[in-house]
């Protein structure tokens, strides 16, 4: 038996026609809300679905920038010392000529 059979057979202990337009009426709303709830389950899991796709582009895309940045700064750390060494050298040529200079001002060093 199905709801609409149940429902015919409950209008018939009711008030006629108006029994069955009120027991298909609230059952239909059941199935609507049922409906409707299954369709917002599935938006959501496709929502979190993309949602988790998205994070691990993002959490992969942190990943090769920090790992892009650590490079960039060793890179830096070596020209800097490379260039302090050459100040130091050409302070140092410069004053066997006879001509003083000041000590080189310090590179900034990312740390």
């Amino acid at each position: 038996m199905n709801l609409s059979d149940m429902a015919d057979a409950l209008g018939g202990l009711l008030a006629g026609g108006i029994g069955v337009k009120l027991i298909d009426g609230v059952l239909g709303r059941r199935r609507g809300r049922t409906d409707v709830l299954n369709q917002l389950e599935e938006i959501s899991g496709r929502l979190a679905a993309r949602a988790e796709v998205r994070m691990r582009e993002v959490e992969q895309q942190l990943a090769d920038y920090k790992a892009e940045d650590a490079d960039r700064q060793m890179r830096q750390r070596l020209a800097a010392a490379r260039h302090t060494a050459w100040d130091l050298q050409v302070r140092e040529s410069l004053r066997a000529l006879g001509v003083e200079v000041a000590e080189p001002p310090p590179l900034e060093v990312i740390p």
